[in-house]
């Protein structure tokens, strides 16, 4: 660069520089769903690469070796993890992904409640093929006998909470509880000595 201003001596000044090189972007792999998130490989790691990562708020992204974990996510809903890489002397780079996390198992649904004298019984509603249906109480037993949820065992007037988790492949299981408890024991009449009659 040449200045020059009449009634002074001409100066110059000169400078060089480079482009700063590309960065090479993360190469993600297929996204893993998994319970509240998902989990993404990057393929091409650099060791002397920083990797930052972003994600929607009310998610959370982290890195472990070259890992990515997203969490914090809703049965079944998805979100963006932009990967940005990170170098000296290198631009930045940028990838991103969508991955989702696991959708839930249909809950079961339970239908009126019949108490027993020793328990209680509930019709599963609706039953899905393919969902397993555990059951679990905190008193008595239990099983599912054509479709009715049987509790037994229980003491009279005596509580149990029934548990139902359903589960299904790739999904997340889902539970619906109930309480209810055992008929209590009926009072006995007292009989009286009555006044004897001729005929009675």
């Amino acid at each position: 660069v040449e200045a020059a201003r009449h009634g002074y001596t001409t100066t110059s000044a000169s400078t060089s520089g480079t482009a700063r090189d590309a960065g090479v972007a993360p190469e993600l792999s297929a996204p893993v769903s998994r319970d509240g998130g998902f989990t993404v490989e990057i393929t091409n790691p650099d060791a002397e690469a920083q990797y930052l990562l972003t994600v929607p708020e009310g998610a959370l992204a982290t890195l472990d070796g070259w890992s990515l974990t997203v969490s914090g996510l809703a049965d079944g809903a998805s979100a963006e993890l932009t990967v940005t890489a990170t170098r000296a002397g290198r631009a930045d780079a940028t990838a991103s992904v969508t991955g989702e996390a696991l959708p839930a198992s249909p809950r079961p649904q339970l239908g009126e409640i019949v108490r027993t004298a020793d328990g209680f019984t509930v019709p599963l509603i609706d039953p899905v093929d393919g969902v397993d249906y555990a059951l679990g109480v905190t008193a008595g037993s239990v099983v599912l006998s054509e479709g009715v949820i049987v509790v037994t065992g229980l003491e009279p007037g005596q509580e149990s909470t029934l548990t139902v988790t359903a589960s299904l492949v790739d999904h997340v299981d889902s539970v619906t509880a109930t309480s209810s408890a055992a008929l209590a024991t009926g009072t006995a009449p007292e009989l009286v000595l009555g006044t004897r009659t001729p005929d009675g």
